[in-house]
């Protein structure tokens, strides 16, 4: 059966601010669209989890990823998701710190 609900919200151009997007709970597909110069991923963090720096993450806190992409690039993964607040993040070294993050509210 398809997901529920289907996200595109990351494409990977430097944000000044953090990007906010929302989804219905259940199986929930995200789309990373490598649309920047170098190398790129998502994950998924926990509900209530928040970091702002790699040094920060750790791996239990993961919820799942969708790996290295070249550019040019994209992938999907589908994440079950219950209601909450998630947040998503590039964990290529500088990217996170230069705002490579997502907020995801699931209702």
């Amino acid at each position: 059966r398809p997901p529920r609900s289907t996200l595109f919200p990351y494409t990977t151009l430097f944000r000044s601010a953090p990007m906010q997007v929302r989804g219905l709970a259940g199986e929930v597909e995200i789309t990373l669209d490598n649309e920047g110069p170098g190398v790129h991923e998502l994950v998924v963090l926990e509900q209530g989890v928040r970091i702002s720096a790699r040094a920060e993450f750790d791996e239990s806190t993961s919820l799942g990823k969708i790996p290295l992409l070249a550019p040019g690039a994209s992938a999907s993964e589908v994440f079950e998701l219950d209601p909450g607040e998630y947040q998503i993040v590039c964990l290529i070294p500088g990217h996170l710190e230069a705002g490579m993050t997502a907020d995801l509210t699931v209702e």
